[in-house]
């Protein structure tokens, strides 16, 4: 779960110096943040979604894994 102003934008999930990360596009004077859940799924791992329930945000290359980036639609 990330903490993220209201009407943040996600655009991007990668690896920078070893760690995940996400960005995003922020309004900086936003001072509502909610509360966004993602889900990390490797490739040939099986994983229940939907199109209306998850959304995908980026596929990670780490060395011999292939990481799937889901956020998931709380609504």
């Amino acid at each position: 779960m990330v903490l993220l102003p209201k009407e943040a934008l996600v655009l991007k999930a990668g690896i920078q110096n070893g760690e995940l990360f996400v960005w995003a596009l922020v309004d900086p004077n936003e001072t509502t943040h909610i509360e966004r859940l993602f889900e990390i799924v490797g490739t040939g791992h099986s994983f229940e979604h939907g199109y209306l329930t998850h959304r995908h945000v980026d596929t990670i290359f780490d060395g011999p894994f292939v990481w799937h980036i889901w956020e998931v639609n709380k609504n």
